[in-house]
Formats: C-alpha cells, sequence, structure tokens
C-alpha cells in the first residue's frame, strides 16, 4: 500500500496506530516508558520553575526590605544631623549672650571702680578740708557735727559701692 497519496488526519492516524491489532506490547511498553519519563521531566522542570519562582520572590522581598532598611536609616540621619544643627546654633546662642553679660558686668564694674574712687578722692579732699578748718576755725560745734554727719554719709556710700563692687566681681568669676 502506498501511503503517500493518501491524506489522513493525524487524530486518525493516532487511533488507527491505537486500534492496530498488530501492535507489539513491547512497543507499548516503550510508549508508556517515554510517556512517564516525558511527565517526569515535565514535573521535574516544573518543580525546578517553582523553586525559581520562590527563590527570586524570596530574593525581591529581601531586596525591598533591604531597601525600607536603608531608607529608614538614611531619614534617621538627616534628622539626627538637622537637630545637632538646631542643637549648635542654640549653644553658640548662649555662648554670645554669655558673652554680652560679661561685658556688661564688666563695664559695669569699671563704672563702679571710677565712682568709688571718686568718693574715695572727695573723702580725701574732705578730711583735708576739715584738717584746715579745725586748725583755722575755732567756730562752732555744727559745722564741725555737720561735717562728721557728711563724712559718715560718703563712709556709708563708699560700704555701699564696695559690697556692689564684691558681688559684681563675684558674678564676673562666675562666668
Amino acid at each position: 500500500m502506498n501511503y503517500t497519496n493518501v491524506r489522513v488526519s493525524l487524530p486518525i492516524m493516532k487511533s488507527m496506530i491505537e486500534n492496530d491489532p498488530l501492535r507489539d506490547p513491547l512497543k507499548e511498553e516503550i510508549m508508556k516508558a517515554r510517556s512517564e519519563r516525558r511527565e517526569g521531566k515535565e514535573a521535574e522542570k516544573e518543580a525546578r520553575n517553582k523553586k525559581i519562582k520562590r527563590f527570586f520572590s524570596f530574593l525581591l522581598l529581601l531586596l525591598l526590605w533591604c531597601g525600607i532598611v536603608y531608607g529608614g536609616y538614611y531619614l534617621a540621619e538627616q534628622q539626627l544631623q538637622i537637630k545637632a544643627d538646631e542643637f549648635a546654633e542654640q549653644v553658640n546662642e548662649f555662648l554670645r549672650e554669655n558673652q554680652r553679660i560679661g561685658t556688661n558686668i564688666s563695664e559695669s564694674l569699671a563704672a563702679f571702680e571710677e565712682d568709688i574712687q571718686k568718693l574715695q578722692d572727695e573723702m580725701g579732699l574732705i578730711k583735708e578740708e576739715l584738717e584746715l578748718a579745725s586748725e583755722s576755725i575755732t567756730g562752732t560745734d555744727a559745722t564741725r557735727q555737720s561735717l562728721q554727719e557728711r563724712i559718715a554719709a560718703l563712709d556709708r556710700q563708699l560700704g555701699s559701692l564696695r559690697e556692689q563692687l564684691r558681688k559684681l566681681e563675684e558674678a564676673t568669676r562666675a562666668l
């Protein structure tokens, strides 16, 4: 029989082969083994593909997690840098304020020292005048009494100025 001119569809040919009574049982076993091997290879390939998918899914999740951790670290570092800059600015502001206060105290201290020096000079002049007046005046006790009161008032003022000077010096040392 010449099969070259016969056009038979593939499903018809398969059915003819399967229904062939002359078919060899050994061939059937070989076909069955090939089919099982093909199925085993397909199952193995499916398992391998599943492992690859699982690996890449794990890798993708790991990369995502690493990205989130790094982003959190970067954000925290930026926030810490901002806080450090703010803190440094506050410290510098306090230092400038302390320096300004120290300058004011030094100026006040110099002014008080000038006042004390003026009072001491004035007291010296009054004492000289009193000595001159006591030699030349044979006058009354009222004049002497008023001069003594003036000297006492100046002594009290000098004492209070010395106390204020001492406090200012202590404040300057505390800075």
